[in-house]
């Protein structure tokens, strides 16, 4: 080495010698080398201690292996950044410090790839922030987060997430907490391992209560809609499409166990159809399963041969008469009342005869009951 020379600023090493090389040695073995292109060689880590850092901590490491480590003597990957501050911590940050007024200011992070045999694509995928207004007071220093991938060699916009929180995938400006948007056909698909359940649940506030669902069950393969209040509200199997819960509750009996005489229930032993089982052939009645508005009939032919007897039936709820029928005795004279009810879950309702003179005919297509749930 020839020439040392030093200012207030700089220390100039010149290495004019036959090797060109500034050398560093430590105990006499070489630990790092610089040539006269100014190529560095490190033969173990290369460190910096921190300036103005009052301390003698490593503030960046360089590995033999060519991994930087700030923050860190021991980096893991080509880059490794620690921060072993407690809480939050933001070890990195890249900026756009351009103040100008506007909104063309964003910061975007690069991710590369290069073509089979071929050039380099330095922005294969992108993550872009940047403002959504001029930043001139508190109110408007709003930002964005954009997601690009490349399609069809051309980068463009997948995914954001706007100030407000609205994500938009396929939209730059979403209106809803999640939009959606496609040319085409949008879609969006949730699903399960086989036999699994894919599900959305709704809730209300911080709550964790799921106060509706909508899922569908791979175990039984059906479409499931509930409430908090009732987990099977609707079922729709995947193979009929037919809604058969809370089995869409409906009835038509027939024929009757030869009950007579005033206040006796008939009880209808032929099954037209019982969907969902709620009507009891032993009770003789309908059990509602869920809250809600139900229609009833009525079709009796009378069993008397004489044309002077008044026949009567009552439609029941709970025990109570919601609809009295009468009719005269006569092999062919008969009586159809309908009637709509508001039924909680757990009410009942029969048919009942009113007076010891009526006798209903017992062939099931001549004395029927029948039911169904409105809505």
């Amino acid at each position: 080495m020839s020439t040392i020379k030093s200012s207030a600023e700089h220390l100039t090493l010149n290495a004019d010698g036959a090797s060109k090389d500034i050398k560093f040695q430590a105990n006499g073995v070489e630990k790092a080398s610089i040539d006269s292109s100014g190529n560095l060689t490190v033969s173990g880590n290369l460190t910096s201690v921190g300036i103005d850092d009052n301390a003698d901590a490593t503030a960046m490491t360089i590995t033999s292996d060519e991994k930087i480590g700030i923050g860190t003597t021991i980096p893991q990957k080509l880059l490794d950044i620690t921060d072993s501050s407690s809480g939050e911590s933001i070890p990195l940050v890249i900026s756009n410090r351009d103040t100008t007024s506007g909104t063309g200011q964003k910061v975007t992070l690069g991710f590369g790839l290069a073509r089979d045999g071929g050039a380099l694509k330095p922005e294969a995928g992108t993550i872009e922030v940047g403002r959504e207004a001029a930043w001139n007071t508190d109110a408007t220093v709003d930002s964005y987060m954009a997601f690009s991938t490349y399609l069809n060699n051309s980068a463009t916009e997948k995914l954001r997430i706007t100030s407000s929180g609205n994500v938009g995938i396929g939209t730059d400006s979403p209106d809803s907490s999640l939009e959606i948007y496609k040319s085409s056909t949008a879609e969006l698909m949730i699903g399960s391992d086989n036999g699994g359940t894919a599900q959305i649940s709704l809730y209300e506030s911080n709550s964790t209560t799921k106060e509706a669902t909508i899922k569908y069950d791979g175990l039984a393969n059906n479409l499931v809609i509930g409430t908090s209040g009732e987990a099977n509200a609707i079922v729709i199997p995947r193979d009929t499409g037919y809604v058969t819960m809370p089995s869409q509750p409906s009835f038509r009996v027939g024929g009757h166990n030869g009950e007579s005489g005033a206040g006796t229930v008939v009880k209808h032993a032929t099954f037209y159809h019982n969907t969902g089982s709620h009507y009891s052939s032993s009770t003789g009645r309908f059990t509602a399963p869920v809250a809600g508005s139900y229609f009833f009939g009525v079709k009796i032919i009378s069993a008397l041969a004489t044309t002077s007897t008044e026949q009567n039936i009552k439609i029941v709820k709970n025990g109570s008469t919601t609809l009295d029928a009468r009719f005269q005795g006569y092999t062919e004279s008969s009586t159809h009342p309908t009637i709509v009810l508001d039924l909680a879950a757990g009410d009942y309702v029969n048919i009942s005869t009113a007076n010891s003179n009526t006798d209903i005919y017992a062939g099931a297509v001549h004395n029927q009951f029948y039911g169904y749930l409105i809505g």
